[in-house]
């Protein structure tokens, strides 16, 4: 792909997201943080047409009386709506810009088709932030604005949009509140299907037909030695299938239509085989292994005939590597199951009768469990778009759902911690059982009277206000306005806090791509004792008589970075995916706080108004460097 932009941290792609986002590569980016198009509210103008009067301009939804009486006429003239689906003219509106579907029910599942595919290219340990507002049914609502200073094709600003979901459809009445933001947290959260690497039905036949008469499907046995140990462990399992040709275009066919591998040279005309058979041509091979070859037999199994038990074999032996034994050692009853696969998918290949044991299982469809929704942020604004309301509040907030994809991910929580409440630091005791240290917070007690306190007072927690407090999940953010054309442009600081926390500040390693952690150590200790003794005076006698007890707090600080892997490289920055990328606020923040980032933005308008900021921007901190 060819990038639209780019700077030595980031690429920016002009284009549709999905067609975008599968052209990137599995597990490629530590986190991602975007605002999709709310539903519904705007059309920014990405609409092409196909068709009809060359020279029609495709507005007027709304057409005008000209004449009275029976005969009246009317015209499109000093309309400002452009037609939602097809023009009078003859002209198709063709437009890939998600937000004007027809209902929820289709937003919601494109939302859900997108961010499976944002699924596919983050990393196992990445998180994805996701900023959704809500929309009204049949209101008009937040989405009828026009913008004086629009760019594009639309000189008179964006236009409104005569959106489908303006009308009462699917149990939402008039005025409700249609829920966008958690039907869609929701429907991201159920596991799916994951299709098929091959497509086509007939393709599926073919490449079984292939595999039953050209290939094959096995078990390679290795040793599982480490070499920073010199030790040999466990034998390990690992599925492969392969096909052998001397006809390459038939493996460029299997290429093709799964999109795994290479075809690779097997042997040469002249050279002898293992079983002394000297080969008259050249021959090629096509040998997926592990998870690649797995997808294989999933997409070709209700299709073969010779080879059904050899796949069934395969299967099962890696089901049982996805145990989940860790750095355990396996089991020896399961390490001898899967010798004992070995043995028998041998003598299948081998064409000895062989019976299979009713614990082998049929290669199923893959199911993924869908995302983890780990929080509910709310962006709170204290300075809201006016609404023309009296009968509800005016709408002061929108969501921040984080995302992720395994139950343990990274997350640098000690990147955003924000400091302590005023009422906190200002009581010596509050209704948590919290107490602030230092001469500035609290009150001192005298020792001898602390004695006198009950034992559930003298076993409370003290908090360190030097190291502040995690994160809470209401964030009071402003908007800010943007000199451009964009309705809705990231506040910066709503960005800095998910890029700090997804991502280390250290970067991640360039091979493997984990990222490197903070080492976090127990600093000096801070605090007062039971009898108001502040540092300085008898801690290391509390300290020696009640180590970690109420009353003391250590100080935690960052010493040092470490690798989360054992390549010995050094490491890059980490890399931030943004697929509704607008007026690039996220590669501005990349920008600043050194970490590489990837934009994904349909309209060529915008891209160049992100290009035009983020290259203002650059310069203007490369003077200052």
């Amino acid at each position: 792909m060819t990038p639209y932009f780019q700077t030595e941290l980031g690429l920016l792609y002009q284009g549709d997201v999905l067609d975008i986002l599968r052209q990137l590569s599995n597990k490629s980016v530590q986190m991602c943080v975007t605002s999709p198009p709310y539903w519904g509210l705007r059309d920014y103008g990405t609409a092409k047409w196909e068709g009809g009067d060359e020279n029609c301009k495709h507005i007027g939804m709304e057409s005008r009386c000209i004449s009275g009486g029976q005969g009246k006429q009317y015209t499109n003239e000093g309309s400002n709506r452009v037609f939602s689906g097809d023009c009078i003219c003859g002209a198709k509106r063709i437009d890939n810009q998600i937000g004007l579907e027809k209902t929820p029910e289709e937003y919601v599942a494109k939302m859900v088709e997108v961010f499976r595919e944002v699924r596919r290219v983050l990393r196992d340990d990445g998180v994805c932030f996701i900023n959704l507002g809500d929309s009204y049914m049949g209101s008009g609502g937040p989405g009828s604005q026009y913008d004086n200073k629009a760019i594009g094709q639309y000189k008179e600003g964006f236009h409104k949009y005569k959106n489908p979901n303006r009308k009462v459809m699917n149990g939402l009445k008039p005025k409700d509140l249609c829920g966008i933001p958690w039907r869609v947290a929701i429907a991201l959260q159920q596991p799916y299907r994951v299709s098929s690497c091959v497509k086509s039905e007939v393709d599926k036949a073919w490449l079984a037909a292939m595999f039953d008469g050209e290939g094959c499907i096995g078990i390679r046995r290795f040793d599982s030695y480490r070499k920073e140990k010199q030790q040999v462990y466990q034998d390990g399992f690992v599925v492969y299938t392969v096909v052998t040709n001397s006809d390459i275009e038939l493996l460029d066919r299997c290429v093709e239509i799964t999109g795994i591998g290479k075809v690779r040279p097997k042997q040469r005309a002249g050279d002898t085989d293992g079983r002394g058979i000297v080969s008259r041509r050249d021959s090629y091979g096509w040998r997926p292994e592990g998870n690649a070859a797995i997808k294989v037999i999933r997409s070709i199994y209700s299709h073969l005939i010779a080879k059904r038990k050899q796949a069934c074999i395969a299967f099962t032996l890696d089901l049982l590597n996805k145990n989940g034994h860790g750095s355990r050692s396996v089991p020896k009853d399961v390490q001898e199951k899967k010798t004992y696969l070995w043995g028998l998918i041998k003598a299948c290949n081998q064409r000895r009768p062989v019976d299979l044991p009713d614990w082998i299982q049929e290669p199923k469809e893959e199911i993924e469990p869908g995302w983890y929704l780990r929080s509910d942020i709310i962006w709170h604004k204290p300075n809201p778009m006016p609404e023309s309301v009296t009968d509800r509040p005016t709408k002061s907030h929108e969501y921040l759902f984080l995302l992720s994809k395994q139950a343990k991910y990274y997350y640098d929580a000690e990147a955003i911690r924000e400091p302590l409440s005023e009422s906190t630091l200002a009581d010596g005791r509050n209704a948590t059982g919290r107490h602030t240290q230092g001469d500035e917070h609290g009150t001192k007690y005298d020792e001898w009277e602390s004695k006198q306190k009950p034992s559930w007072y003298r076993a409370k927690v003290f908090v360190n206000p030097m190291n502040g407090r995690n994160k809470r999940s209401v964030w009071t953010i402003a908007t800010h306005p943007f000199p451009g054309s964009h309705f809705a442009v990231f506040p910066e600081k709503l960005i800095e806090p998910c890029i700090l926390a997804g991502t280390s500040e250290k970067g991640c390693c360039p091979d493997c791509g984990k990222p490197w952690e903070r080492v976090v150590e127990k600093g000096e200790l801070i605090g007062k004792d039971r009898g108001g003794n502040y540092k300085g005076r008898n801690i290391d006698r509390l300290v020696h008589t009640n180590p970690g007890k109420p009353g003391m707090s250590y100080e935690t600080k960052t010493t040092n970075w470490q690798p989360t892997c054992s390549c010995g490289k050094e490491p890059i920055p980490c890399v931030v995916l943004d697929i509704f990328f607008g007026a690039g606020t996220t590669g501005l923040v990349c920008e600043k706080l050194n970490r590489r980032w990837i934009g994904i933005e349909l309209s060529e308008a915008y891209c160049k108004i992100a290009a035009k900021r983020i290259d203002n921007a650059t310069k203007q901190r490369r003077l200052f460097e």
